[in-house]
């Protein structure tokens, strides 16, 4: 070997002698070193290729090999025993046959086979053993003649010949590897394959997270059919998205998922500023459930809710400012088969055109991922332009969503924003084919206001360390009349404040009215107007008309006076006597 070596220009070569058991021992000791291959022969390479990581080759005994070795046994008178590994004992056979030697051709499966052999042949009165180092020796150790099975120099020069074919190959694998390991690890993303029982073929996760891989093994199925998917989880790392597709590899199909996280850390993704993204677990971590459910007026709603969120028909939920649109879609989401896919917020009142264009015709944008639920919010901030984009997209695209639509519209006063209304709620029932949900306002419902107040108080209580014990009865009747044109929401403000200024056990009904009279004032000043409650007395709806007017006249009360046909001093006294504020 050393000397065929030394004839090439291609073969760095180190030598080591020793029998199967040390040959074993001596490639382990050079299993950290710098080298491609590892040459062996018979069951020396056997044992070898058990307690090594580099590819072993065989030296061959070729033919020719053979050959030299039986016409040189022709000369010998004593009993010949050839033992020989199966590949080598079928070639010595074959040999044999053609030139018609009767030789004595045993097969061995181990070293310890060999032994057994040996011993056998001793027993038997052979005088000769021709075999492989393992052989010789345990004759030699039985005191009987041997004979080594020898590779020539061209056999040892056809095995350097495949050694270096195979490295090169290997070799030139290996800087592709290495540029690929580069590349990959050098990414922001994670890349991840799976087999079809979504098993972790491949990973350059440092720590695999249990709950990215059950999204990505849930992914499978829509890939398996559709070809590529998109989906989100949010976890405390922060914001991750997966998108995946599949491919053949050596005849075996793959799925593999690029896993990016939001590098910022934020619950919105990145470049949809105007999307933020939730779990369900986001939703159980909330206080409002008991005063959310607790209205007896909303349990034919609530079961509508309960029936919608079950399929996958988009939803248009249209109530007033402040009647818990938001919380009705994520009750759909939450009791949803999609519950534990990401539920995307998408806020109206800050999406801009270009976000839009995006949020419809990119490919990782939230209303193409697998099985989540999308939220429009406040689609009526849309301005016509916008409103009208956003429904052609959605109907052109809506073969290929694989998200449910959820879309919430707050009801405003005036009659130009009615007319609208109208048009815009009836054009996204019709073009995107949503169920209306329409949650009355607290005026209407007037009967769950002391409810409402006692489960708000005593929520109040726990999470202040307070000791209210409720409102005296003229307070109740005065919420009770009261119009709420910001519904729930205002009614919660007023409680709230009227717990933080009393100084007794009960909430007064003077402070109610202080409140109320300073909500009224306030509410005109920025709406521009108010609704007229004419189930009220006529106290109160007096008073509410005068407020719209005030508002009109930029609360100019000189102004307001004059519109109305009384004097100042009567205004005034409307405004702070009135028994419903």
């Amino acid at each position: 070997m050393i000397r065929v070596a030394n004839e090439r220009n291609d073969i760095e070569l180190t030598v080591e002698v020793g029998d199967i058991e040390e040959g074993a021992r001596i490639a382990k000791r050079y299993e950290d070193e710098d080298f491609d291959a590892i040459l062996s022969r018979g069951g020396t390479k056997l044992e070898i290729q058990k307690v090594t990581s580099k590819p072993v080759f065989e030296i061959p005994i070729s033919h020719f090999d053979l050959l030299n070795i039986i016409k040189l046994l022709e000369n010998y008178t004593g009993k010949v025993g050839i033992i020989a590994y199966e590949n080598i004992a079928k070639s010595t056979r074959v040999l044999c046959e053609i030139l018609h030697y009767n030789y004595s051709i045993f097969v061995i499966d181990s070293w310890n086979d060999a032994r057994k052999k040996v011993q056998m042949l001793k027993d038997s009165g052979y005088s000769l053993i021709v075999g492989d180092t393992v052989s010789v020796a345990y004759a030699e150790q039985l005191g009987i003649q041997s004979m080594l099975l020898i590779s020539g120099a061209e056999s040892i020069s056809q095995a350097f010949d495949n050694v270096v074919t195979v490295c090169n190959y290997y070799s030139r694998l290996k800087i592709e590897d290495a540029f690929f390991q580069a590349y990959i690890h050098g990414r922001e993303a994670t890349i991840l394959a799976m087999d079809e029982s979504g098993n972790v073929a491949f990973s350059t996760y440092s720590d695999e997270k249990k709950s990215l891989l059950g999204v990505c093994r849930n992914m499978i199925p829509a890939i398996r059919v559709g070809e590529t998917a998109v989906a989100h989880k949010k976890l405390a790392g922060g914001l991750f998205m997966i998108s995946g597709n599949k491919s053949r590899l050596m005849g075996t199909t793959y799925y593999f998922f690029n896993i990016q996280r939001n590098r910022l850390g934020l619950s919105y993704l990145s470049g949809f500023k105007s999307v933020e993204v939730y779990n369900y677990d986001d939703f159980q971590t909330q206080n409002w459930d008991n005063l959310f459910l607790s209205r007896s007026s909303w349990q034919g709603m609530l079961k509508r809710c309960d029936t919608i969120a079950k399929s996958q028909t988009p939803v248009l939920i249209i109530g007033e400012p402040g009647s818990e649109k938001e919380k009705v879609a994520a009750k759909i989401y939450r009791d949803s088969t999609g519950g534990h896919n990401p539920f995307y917020v998408v806020n109206c009142a800050t999406l801009a055109e270009r976000e839009l264009g995006s949020l419809l015709n990119n490919e990782n944008s939230p209303i193409y991922a697998l099985h989540g639920t999308v939220h429009f919010k406040g689609i009526h901030m849309l301005d016509p332009g916008l409103f009208e984009k956003l429904l052609d997209g959605l109907q052109r695209m809506m073969q290929m969503l694989r998200s449910r639509m959820i879309f919430t519209y707050e009801i405003r006063s005036s009659h130009t924003e009615e007319k609208q209304d109208v048009y815009r709620c009836d054009t996204v029932k019709t073009r995107i084919g949503c169920v209306e949900i329409h949650l009355p306002p607290l005026r209407e419902c007037t009967g769950d206001i002391p409810n409402l107040s006692v489960l708000y108080i005593h929520r109040q209580n726990r999470v202040n360390g307070m000791q209210i014990v409720g409102l005296e009865p003229e307070a109740i009747s005065i919420l009770e009349n009261y119009s709420w044109p910001q519904n729930i929401n205002q009614l919660q403000r007023v409680l709230n404040e009227a717990m933080l200024l009393t100084d007794s056990p009960w909430i007064t009904a003077k402070s109610i009215r202080q409140i109320l009279s300073e909500e009224k004032v306030s509410s005109a000043a920025s709406s521009g107007g108010t609704q007229i409650n004419i189930k009220q007395p006529l106290s109160g709806i007096i008073y509410d008309a005068a407020m719209m007017v005030l508002a009109e006249e930029n609360m100019n009360q000189v102004k307001t006076a004059k519109r109305l046909g009384i004097s100042r001093t009567t205004l005034w006294r409307l405004l702070h006597k009135n028994p419903g504020g």
